[in-house]
């Protein structure tokens, strides 16, 4: 079981320096971890499944109290500490990423379509979110990051044949945006189609309020025709 579980969590080549390099340019955006004086503000829901990679969840990447600032060679501890928590870091970072992916999303994206297949895309992740507005968000942390993986999934619709049947039935595609820290392995065949990924899912339950949340972890290995869970 042991052998099992350090397989399932096995990262691909150079995962720990890009999940570094991927904290880093969160925090320059957020002004937050390394960015952040002695008030850190706190991480935006907006990131979504990347918070829990973003506060700590990437393996090999412990949260220590760090920052970007230099210590000058004749600074000592005490005097680099009071200075880190003095700093304050404008956060243009965010503004100018804000302001180019505006631009970009200012005109509603042309889909090439039948009117039924646009209609199955009008809510792709629950609470009537349509791909328009995942489309947004994930148009923002591709800007921020390099780029923003996401899982297209159908339900199973054994019977069922028509649209008509699939509408009636509620089953439509689904779409989840991951952190690229998230997706842990892949595997492509020689045309460049995926045989595999390996994602895990971080999350803390607590269904006692009086109790401590449990830290969760769930590895999913996805494959073209089926998927498999630990």
């Amino acid at each position: 079981m042991a052998d099992l579980y350090e397989r399932l969590i096995e990262t691909r080549a150079g995962y720990v320096d890009e999940s570094k390099w991927l904290q880093f340019l969160r925090d320059a955006y957020s002004g937050g971890g390394g960015f952040a004086g002695d008030i850190a503000p706190p991480l935006d829901g907006w990131w979504g499944a990347a918070a829990t990679m973003y506060q700590g969840g990437v393996p090999g990447m412990a949260q220590t109290r760090r920052s970007y600032l230099s210590r000058h060679p004749r600074e000592d501890a005490e005097k680099f500490t009071r200075r880190r928590d003095r700093a304050h870091y404008p956060r243009v970072v965010e503004a100018l990423t804000r302001l180019k992916v505006s631009s970009t999303l200012r005109k509603p994206a042309r889909v090439d379509a039948l009117p039924d297949d646009i209609e199955a895309w009008r809510d792709v992740a629950g609470g009537n979110a349509s791909l328009s507005a995942l489309r947004a968000t994930a148009a923002l942390r591709a800007a921020v990051v390099g780029w923003t993986p996401a899982i297209v999934d159908l339900d199973q619709a054994d019977g069922l044949r028509s649209r008509a049947d699939l509408r009636l039935a509620g089953i439509a595609p689904r779409v989840t945006l991951l952190a690229p820290e998230q997706v842990l392995d892949w595997e492509a065949d020689d045309a460049g189609r995926l045989a595999w990924c390996k994602i895990r899912v971080d999350r803390s339950e607590r269904p006692d309020p009086l109790a401590d949340a449990r830290e969760l972890s769930t590895v999913t290995i996805w494959h073209p025709d089926h998927w498999q869970r630990w």
